[in-house]
């Protein structure tokens, strides 16, 4: 028994008091009274009970909080479940639009806004796509009353279906302004410009040794072309990809657009979260090459290059050989699209954008205060002397080679075709490619199929397509020889160029025929006597010719046509040692011979 017991509580009054554990007592009672300050003051603690009630409190604030978060967490999952395919697989307008800077008329033209019209229609389209997608996963979000670990099960099973769809059924198509169709369509005339007129601001002429005619057959891998003069652009494919949408074509466009999301996997990179979601929509990096796309978007590019430029052109990738061709420019033996053996210059700087942090112990130290580093961290070259941290740089950056081609080395490695197997791999190297990679030569790290990456972009070749006109081999039919066509076009060609001939033949034209005299000759021993008479002043021509044999098909004489025609399969009969291809071809119609025997 405790000594400061003032009230002389006796220990059996206590057991009492305390197996009641503190049951309403009549405090009214003298005695009662003495018995609860005793136990209070002395055994027990006042810091205890505090510290008790305190505890009581504590845990009952921890348990509603972990309450009020299941019930939050139940709440966010199921409103996340059903909004997964919007808000996962929607490309806004920040993920690719045509740059801001385009300054667009208020008045916008009837047609215009019929299309803007056709395109808010596929709200209707997309709420499908979306009904479509959350259907069948309904009863799976029902079963969310299993046990947890069940639960778990589901989840992930909802969540695997659901990714599996995004790509073909649930994918949300942007729907363009106004004003970003204006954009989209002005610009694309800018680009089919470029195209008619073979613009030198834009296109470089690559001459191979062969040197067969920039108009051969585009397959010709030993024919001159015409290679754009940088990479494709951010902004040149966001405005094909824009006009697929105004046409209508979505299946083209669900192929062609480009996987941002692989800057995530984008090697060395420290903010592929920006990439991903600004690379290829933000003006910003209009002039950067455009990455993350397939060989098949890029063959889709190249038909509506074709499109746009009402077939004068045949656009495609280039050939290894074409490619290497276009990157050693006019010299004959080089390593780099530059003369020397370095990727750098005499005071150390870099010629290319390549990844530094490869092989860096074999590369030149800077040495002069042009090359000091902007970026002491950096990773790829362009970024060691600009300072930013992204590993592409725009394509117009570094000195073009004799060409004037740019970065045909680095920056981003460059799609081509194969000569052998006409499977597309990669040359040029990259930003992630060491500088040995960058050698024209040298097979590119990309082996195999190259699929759509952060480090591979591309750059087209393109030939004229001028039709065969009357008179090509491609034009006979294999079963009758005669022309499978012979247009209204043509007819009247030809016959404007019959009245000239005509004319040129009643009139004794002195530009087309001379005179002759009458006089005598002494040939092979026998002395021949001749009436005067006119010569035409020159051989007959492939156009005369051919206004000849129109005029055949004009007048419905199909066999004297058959009969005339000239066997134009001889240049490679006759010459099996040379390559008379495109003289077969072209020779007897195309214009660029009109004026040839």
């Amino acid at each position: 028994m405790p000594s400061n017991n003032k009230h002389n509580v006796s220990e059996k009054e206590l057991d009492n008091l305390l197996k009641q554990a503190f049951l309403n007592l009549d405090t009214t009672n003298p005695k009662n009274k003495n018995i609860m300050e005793t136990v209070s003051n002395q055994y027990l603690n006042p810091l205890s009970i505090t510290f008790y009630i305190k505890n009581f409190i504590l845990n009952k604030l921890v348990i509603g909080f972990i309450c009020l978060a299941i019930a939050i967490g139940v709440g966010i999952f199921f409103y996340s479940e059903k909004n997964t395919n919007a808000s996962s697989v929607n490309l806004n307008h920040s993920e690719i639009t045509i740059s801001k800077q385009e300054v667009i008329p208020e008045n916008t033209s009837e047609n215009d806004k019929i299309k803007s019209s056709q395109l808010n229609s596929d709200d209707k389209d997309n709420q499908e796509r979306t009904n479509a997608i959350t259907e069948p996963f309904k009863k799976l979000e029902l079963s969310l009353n299993e046990p947890p670990q069940q639960q778990e099960f589901t989840k992930a099973l909802v969540n695997t279906e659901k990714k599996k769809l995004q790509d073909d059924t649930s994918y949300i198509f942007p729907k363009l302004t106004e004003k970003e169709i204006k954009a989209t369509e002005k610009q694309k005339e800018r680009m089919k410009n470029w195209l008619l007129k073979q613009s030198k601001d834009k296109y470089v002429l690559i001459i191979p040794k062969a040197g067969h005619s920039v108009m051969s057959s585009i397959d010709d891998t030993l024919a001159m072309f015409f290679m754009q003069n940088a990479e494709i652009t951010n902004l040149e494919y966001r405005t094909f990809l824009f006009d697929l949408l105004i046409e209508g074509e979505k299946e083209a466009f669900l192929k062609a657009k480009p996987l941002q999301y692989l800057w995530l996997d984008a090697s060395g990179h420290a903010k592929g979260n920006m990439m991903k979601d600004l690379y290829f929509s933000d003006k910003t990096f209009n002039d950067y090459p455009v990455v993350n796309i397939t060989p098949e978007g890029i063959e889709l590019y190249c038909k509506w290059l074709n499109k746009i430029s009402n077939d004068k052109i045949v656009a495609r990738l280039p050939y290894e050989n074409e490619w290497v061709a276009a990157a050693k420019g006019k010299a004959t033996k080089v390593i780099y699209p530059w003369p020397g053996d370095s990727i750098q210059n005499k005071y150390g700087c870099f010629l290319a954008n390549f990844c530094i942090k490869k092989l860096s112990d074999k590369l030149r130290p800077n040495i002069n205060i042009k090359c000091i580093a902007k970026n002491v961290n950096a990773y790829a070259s362009a970024e060691y002397m600009l300072g930013d941290s992204m590993m592409t740089c725009k394509v117009y950056s570094y000195n073009p080679n004799d060409y004037g081609l740019f970065c045909m080395t680095g920056n981003v490695s460059e799609m081509v075709y194969s000569n052998k197997t006409r499977s597309v791999i990669a040359k040029g190297g990259s930003w992630n490619t060491d500088f040995e990679q960058c050698k024209l030569y040298n097979k590119e790290e990309l082996l195999g199929i190259v699929k759509a990456n952060s480090m591979t972009g591309f750059r087209p070749i393109f030939r004229l397509n001028n039709k065969p006109s009357f008179g090509s081999i491609d034009r006979d039919s294999k079963e009758t020889g005669l022309p499978t066509s012979f247009n209204s076009e043509e007819i009247a060609f030809a016959s404007k160029e019959k009245k000239k001939m005509i004319d040129a033949l009643s009139k004794f034209n002195k530009d087309k025929y001379s005179t002759i005299p009458m006089g005598s000759c002494i040939y092979k021993k026998d002395t021949i006597s001749v009436q005067s008479f006119y010569m035409q002043v020159t051989e007959v021509t492939n156009l005369e010719y051919r206004t000849f044999l129109a005029d055949l098909l004009i007048q419905n004489r199909p066999n004297d046509y058959l009969i005339a025609k000239p066997n134009q399969e001889m240049w490679m009969t006759k010459f099996p040692y040379s390559d008379n291809v495109p003289m077969s071809n072209m020779y007897f119609w195309h214009a660029a011979y009109d004026d040839y025997p």
